[in-house]
């Protein structure tokens, strides 16, 4: 047992030429014991105990030091800026990191054994999962809104080229989750029917950013970093596809897919907290954004009048029931 605790938490590689090992293969008293009836009993006990050492990955040793300073170390700024209306009122590389502050929070409240037991956005027995997805998507809406309540061309040009800018930020700084979420909505409907607003920024940029996130849906993020917020979302869809392969085959630990899940785990186990100073007039302009309630029925009439009228290069008339979310954007 001590050599399965020390390949899941270290990420030993078994040797190369079995993906799997035998748990008895020499003796012909071994063998017989494969018949006995009670081996599958045995075998179904060993495995309970392999993913209870998985499990403890989310209880950090007791006698850990701390990886790094917390959120509440951070001084704050002594004379924040106050934002009138705008998100273009705010410096991008000050949203980035406001935002990262936000999602680290929240990132590091994930324990790990929620990871190994989603299964979808609707898995309400892993609260902490499903309250982080939830402020992404209200996030990814928020974006969008700001984009699509945008109602002249040379306002929507100057909103997602700030985007980009804030998605270089992020990059910068490691939290590629906001990053993704961002750079999806940028790289998908309705945004991309915008097209004359479009051709208004150099599709090298696109081209790059669509390569970006395609390069961090590919990629294994297996690096240690300092301050790193990973793609949560891919990890989870990573953390399914992997469970949905079996423990054992033919008598054998499956150690591909044990060495895959540690991999995941302790990519997010090891990510510490940042040490960004905080900005309270920024958080409370996100908060206030990400928590509005807003209808699917309205933001998509609202985007279906912005194509239309993106194709035809005039400004939208907005009817009286979409007035009251576009002013709290303009």
């Amino acid at each position: 047992m001590k050599d399965a605790i020390t390949l899941v938490q270290s990420n030993i590689q078994p040797p190369a030429n079995d993906s799997t090992i035998s748990l008895s293969k020499n003796s012909e008293e071994q063998l017989n014991l494969l018949k006995d009836p009670g081996w599958r009993q045995a075998q179904a006990a060993l495995h309970k105990e392999i993913l209870k050492i998985i499990k403890t990955l989310s209880d950090p040793p007791q006698s850990k030091t701390v990886l790094g300073p917390t959120l509440t170390a951070s001084k704050p700024n002594s004379t924040p800026k106050k934002i009138e209306h705008s998100v273009l009122d705010i410096d991008p590389l000050e949203l980035a990191k406001q935002i990262t502050l936000l999602e680290d929070q929240a990132f590091h409240k994930l324990p790990i054994n929620e990871f190994l037991t989603w299964k979808n956005e609707s898995s309400k027995q892993c609260p902490n999962i499903f309250t982080y997805t939830l402020w992404h998507r209200n996030f990814s809406t928020w974006i969008k809104v700001e984009i699509l309540a945008s109602l002249k061309m040379k306002k929507r040009v100057k909103v997602i080229k700030y985007f980009l800018s804030v998605i270089d930020h992020l990059l910068a700084i490691n939290n590629y989750s906001s990053g993704l979420s961002i750079g999806t909505v940028l790289t998908s409907q309705p945004v991309t029917d915008l097209k004359k607003t479009l051709d208004n920024i150099k599709k090298e940029k696109f081209i790059e950013l669509e390569k970006i996130i395609n390069d961090a849906k590919n990629s294994p993020h297996n690096e240690i970093r300092t301050e790193f917020i990973p793609p949560v979302t891919i990890i989870l869809d990573k953390i399914h596809i992997i469970n949905q392969n079996p423990l054992t085959h033919n008598g054998r630990i499956n150690w591909n897919k044990l060495r895959s899940l540690a991999s995941s785990l302790l990519l997010i186990r090891n990510s510490q907290n940042y040490n960004l100073p905080p900005n309270e007039a920024v958080k409370t302009f996100i908060k206030q954004r990400t928590e509005l309630i807003i209808q699917k029925s309205d933001l998509e009439n609202l985007a279906t009048l912005l194509i239309q009228a993106d194709a035809n290069g005039h400004s939208p008339v907005i009817p009286a029931n979409l007035k009251n979310l576009i002013s709290k954007f303009e």
